[in-house]
């Protein structure tokens, strides 16, 4: 059994994907995020990760950045992690506590500060289309009490999508273990198999995704880079 890191932008299916896990005997973190209507079935994160270590990392190449805002960010594909004492302790703590199975949007961009600490571990980069993605990251920010502040559009929501999904593609995917599960595959039987080979489990939550909660695909005009980007994942996905 392979301990597990699960990354990808906010609101493209990351805490379905975890959903799946949380019955195979993974530790996810203590006092983990409640559902809420953005996410009826649970987010599946700690602020352990979130906030005392990847926000942590995150802050000085942000100084601006309000607490609990950093999976909304935008950091260059090539943007080096400072080091931070700190925050490796935190991680040292975190990745003792095995099996363990994370899930952060913000590991798109602190993966590197995790990468020499996280023995035996596989990383599951979940994607969804960027029109979908970005729709749901303004309605969220419309929706949560502690987004309402946060300026968020259409195309913003787009940029922070291809920061952290190129970030992944250019830079981060030759580091680790790494398999790529679209949104939708997440339906797939197929696919579920294919998770659970792919992590050595006994067991997967094959009851957890539910249909019912697909929305259709808005109409979003995509950029270059984005629609460039989202058939790199798709290839990587075999989709």
């Amino acid at each position: 059994m392979y301990n597990c890191i699960i990354l990808g932008s906010g609101r493209s299916g990351t805490s379905m994907a975890a959903g799946l896990l949380a019955k195979s005997g993974y530790f996810m973190g203590n006092n983990l995020i409640p559902p809420r209507p953005a996410n009826p079935k649970g987010f599946f994160e700690s602020a352990q990760i979130n906030r005392d270590i990847n926000e942590v990392l995150m802050r000085p190449l942000l100084p601006e950045m309000v607490s609990g805002h950093g999976w909304l960010k935008i950091l260059p594909y090539d943007t080096l992690i400072p080091k931070n004492a700190t925050a490796v302790r935190r991680i040292k703590t975190m990745v003792a506590k095995q099996p363990f199975c994370y899930k952060d949007p913000r590991f798109c961009y602190t993966l590197p500060a995790w990468i020499p600490h996280v023995p035996r571990t596989k990383i599951l980069c979940v994607f969804r289309h960027p029109a979908s993605t970005a729709t749901s990251i303004v309605r969220e920010c419309n929706t949560a009490k502690y987004l309402r502040a946060l300026p968020m559009d259409i195309p913003t929501a787009l940029r922070i999508w291809c920061a952290m999904y190129g970030r992944i593609v250019h830079t981060l995917r030759s580091q680790g273990s790494w398999m790529f599960v679209h949104y939708n595959q997440l339906f797939e039987k197929d696919t579920l198999d294919e998770i659970k080979g792919f992590l050595e489990l006994d067991t997967i939550d094959y009851s957890f995704p539910e249909k019912r909660l697909i929305r259709p695909q808005p109409d979003v005009n995509l950029t270059k880079n984005a629609t460039n980007l989202y058939t790199t994942l798709c290839e990587l996905s075999n989709r």
